[in-house]
């Protein structure tokens, strides 16, 4: 991944976009398929996946599958993931309901100008 800055009329944001496009589609093509199928996933893709449902791209990334997909990729990160694994993704998810409710309840807002 590598930053990109976007502007648009008033504001500013950097996305985080792929070097290799084609390597990003792939990695995404694969872990879909295994899901669809109902195959195990390897432990790297377990992890990303894991990944995936703590930020909440997984919305995004899985858009259109099946039901029973979602489902199987939770059984997939919840069971298989070492100890240590699930404890850092559930670090990550508290961190980032406080940041999600610093947010909505203003902390993070600028003040009226002047």
């Amino acid at each position: 991944m590598r930053p990109r800055t976007v502007r648009r009329l008033l504001t500013t944001a950097v996305r985080h976009v792929p070097v290799d496009p084609n390597r990003a589609a792939w990695a995404w093509a694969r872990l879909t398929v295994r899901l669809q199928r109902g195959e195990p996933l390897p432990d790297l893709e377990a992890r990303l996946a894991g990944l995936c449902l703590v930020t909440g791209l997984d919305d995004a990334l899985l858009t259109g599958l099946p039901t029973a997909a979602r489902r199987h990729l939770h059984r997939e990160t919840s069971g298989r993931l070492p100890t240590e694994v699930g404890e850092l993704f559930t670090i990550a998810r508290n961190r980032l309901d406080g940041a999600s409710h610093r947010r909505r309840s203003g902390r993070w807002r600028r003040g009226p100008a002047g």
